[in-house]
Formats: structure tokens, C-alpha cells, sequence
């Protein structure tokens, strides 16, 4: 039972956030301990009060409630989404304990179909986020934005941190993982050999400039995605300073915005993790308030789902076939009626059947085939099934 990890909000917390008609907290359904109707909730925002990750960023785990004071005196949220906050997980006696409190937490919420939102604590927490996908026999796709991050041995330390939780997401079994992908690295802070291993791995990973150079190019990144982790650090410091090593550099608060709502947006994506930040570096509530604007628009988002993935009804999709000279197989493309967002459709031949995995694209892939080339999204996600 998920009650046995979790601590409802401190009703003294609530009282300090005024209550005023239509904000976000006269909306909200808090959990108060007792049992509750999964069906009657589409978004759980679930906080995790562990920081024992990052050593050198202490302070993350009060970062939840620092959130939500700033997340619930926000107004206009979309009627038809209905979120239940279920206060806080609180940090295990060992750090291990709190990933697993994560991960069960998280498998219970994604098993009845309502979408968690989890407020880091730090980023370490990622891997109990992935974890709760664990026994649902499905293979998952991974986003992460973080401007820095590396894949170092976990043999070598025996506690997880933020310097090796990623390879521990790599390799610890059962491994589920089909796709990771980087978005906003800045490459001065990233050996070489990291990058040479994502390539190998056929992972992928994106600098921030070639992302900030057309954040449309990267819809289809996050629409594949089944979980988004986001880092504070990935955010430039005068749009957030509330962590302990920040860069002058990284996205503006506005852009991360727009690419929460296309997380919202997509029909796949079925948990977010913000992690790593640290209420006391913050300034007049910058960084606090940056994340509550970022959920709004995730929010906004997701109450404005088509449903037009799975693809269930080829009627609902315009095809388009485009021959490619000197390529056996032509290119297949799907753009969706509803929402007029665009697919790669790729068949595969086993022993015994025909099938076909659907990449999503944007409608440039499709007139750079147009032009007799393979779009290089096309090659990625066909070298990903070979």
C-alpha cells in the first residue's frame, strides 16, 4: 500500500498559501491519510524529501513544499484535469530505502493510470522515478535535461549519487530501457569519453545551442519520451540561482516552459521528476516560482492531449509514401488529423510476421525526404531496430 510512505502536507503550510477563488489550491484534492478513488484522478504530485545524493548541494530535500507555495497560488488551471497532491515521501533510514519508496510509489500510480509529478530532492531520486516502470513488460524511452552529467562505474562508490546513478540507470537489471535522450548538455562540462559512450550505446544527446536553435526540432525528443527528468542546474542562473553549482548558461525559463507543455502535450509521457532544487540559494522565490510556471504549463498541456497515440485508426492519419533513390525501402510518414503532428513509420520483418514501430518527426524530416535525403531522425530510430 502506498499509504505505508506517505506524509500528507503539513496543514500549517497550507494555511500560508492564501486561499482565493479559482487558484490552484481551491482546486486541488490533498490526500489526508485515508483511502482514495485512483479512477477519480488523472495527475499525482507527489513530493520526496531525500538529498543525500548530491553531496555538494545540500538543502534539496526541502525543496517540495518551497515549491508548492508558489505552484497553488497560481490561477487558471485547466477544469478537466483532476490532481490529487499526496504530500511527501520522507527520506529513508538508508538511501536506498527512499528509492525504493519511489519506486513503489510510482509503479502504484502508473498501474492506475494517473501521471506523477515528482518535486526532488535531488536528482539521484531519477532512478527510483525509472524503477517504478520495472515489471510493467513494456520497454521505456527516457528524456533528461541536465547540463551536465556523467556515467561513472557505481562499483566504485557504495552509495548512488549524482555522478553515478546514470550508469546504475544503465545497467542495473531488469534492463527496460530502449531510448535515452540528453537534451541542453553544455560541452565544457562533459568529458569526451561520456559522449563517446552515449554514442555506442546509440543513446542520444544534444548541446544546448543546437536545442535553443529551434526548440520545434525537439518536440518529437520529448513526445517519444514514456518519463522526463529535469534538472535545475539546466536552467541558466539568473532564471533559477536555487542550486548550489549554477551556470551562467543554460535555458532561459521560458523555453523550458514550452518544452514542458510539449511533455504535456505528448500522449506517451506518463511521469516528470524535477530535481535538484535547492531552496536556499534561491532568490525572492525565482527558481520556486520558475518551477510552478513550468508545471502550470505541463498542466496546460496535458488538457490538451488529442489521444492520437497509440495509433489505433490509420483513418485518423494522412499517409504520405516518399521513394528515396538508391534506397530499397521507401519512407513512410503519418500526420495525425487531430493534431497535425507528424510520424515515421517503419516496418520490420521477423520470422514469422510483418510489423512496423512508429517514430514521432516534425514536418521537416518529411521535406528533407522530399528532397531525395534520409532525414537523420529517420536513420536514428531505424539503426535503434536493427
Amino acid at each position: 500500500m502506498i499509504a505505508d510512505f506517505l506524509k500528507p502536507i503539513n496543514k500549517l503550510l497550507l494555511d500560508k498559501i492564501e486561499t482565493k477563488e479559482g487558484n490552484w489550491k481551491s482546486k486541488i484534492h490533498f490526500y489526508e491519510g485515508q483511502s482514495f478513488d485512483y479512477s477519480a484522478y488523472d495527475i499525482a504530485i507527489l513530493g520526496v524529501n531525500e538529498g543525500r545524493g548530491n553531496s555538494k548541494n545540500k538543502g534539496t530535500e526541502t525543496a517540495a513544499d518551497t515549491i508548492r507555495k508558489s505552484l497553488y497560488s497560481l490561477f487558471n488551471m485547466p477544469s478537466k484535469v483532476r490532481i490529487i497532491d499526496l504530500g511527501n515521501i520522507e527520506k529513508g533510514q538508508k538511501q536506498s530505502d527512499t528509492t525504493i519508496a519511489l519506486s513503489s510509489v510510482v509503479n502504484e500510480l502508473l498501474r492506475n493510470k494517473i501521471l506523477p509529478i515528482i518535486l526532488g530532492g535531488d536528482q539521484t531520486l531519477a532512478l527510483g522515478q525509472y524503477k517504478g516502470y520495472n515489471d510493467l513488460d513494456f520497454f521505456v524511452n527516457m528524456v533528461s535535461l541536465d547540463e551536465r552529467f556523467t556515467i561513472s562505474d557505481s562499483s566504485k562508490k557504495s552509495q548512488v549519487s549524482n555522478e553515478n546513478y546514470l550508469f546504475k540507470l544503465f545497467t542495473d537489471p531488469p534492463n527496460i530501457l530502449f531510448n535515452f535522450s540528453q537534451l541542453g548538455y553544455q560541452t565544457y562540462f562533459v568529458p569526451n569519453e561520456f559522449l563517446d559512450l552515449m554514442h555506442k550505446m546509440q543513446f542520444d544527446s544534444y548541446r544546448l545551442g543546437i536545442v535553443r536553435e529551434d526548440l520545434r526540432e525537439f518536440e518529437p525528443v520529448v513526445r517519444d519520451a514514456d518519463l522526463m527528468v529535469f534538472n535545475i542546474g539546466s536552467l541558466r542562473q539568473c532564471d533559477a540561482p536555487g542550486i548550489s553549482n549554477p551556470s551562467p548558461n543554460g535555458f532561459f525559463a521560458d523555453e523550458a516552459c514550452q518544452l514542458f507543455r510539449y511533455a504535456g502535450l505528448s500522449d506517451r509521457l506518463s511521469s516528470l521528476g524535477i530535481y535538484d532544487f535547492n531552496p536556499d540559494y534561491d532568490l525572492n522565490n525565482t527558481t520556486a516560482i520558475a518551477i510552478a510556471q513550468m508545471i502550470w504549463y505541463f498542466i496546460d498541456g496535458y488538457s490538451q492531449r488529442k489521444g492520437d497515440y497509440p495509433i489505433i485508426n490509420e483513418n485518423d492519419f494522412n499517409k504520405f509514401i516518399v521513394p528515396i533513390e538508391d534506397n530499397p525501402e521507401d519512407l513512410v510518414f503519418l500526420k495525425s488529423k487531430k493534431s497535425d503532428r507528424w510520424w515515421i513509420k517503419i516496418e520490420m520483418e521477423t520470422e514469422r510476421s510483418k510489423k512496423h514501430k512508429l517514430f514521432p518527426c516534425t514536418i521537416k524530416d518529411y521535406h528533407i525526404a522530399l528532397e531525395n535525403e534520409i532525414p537523420e531522425r529517420w536513420m536514428r530510430a531505424y539503426n535503434k531496430i536493427l
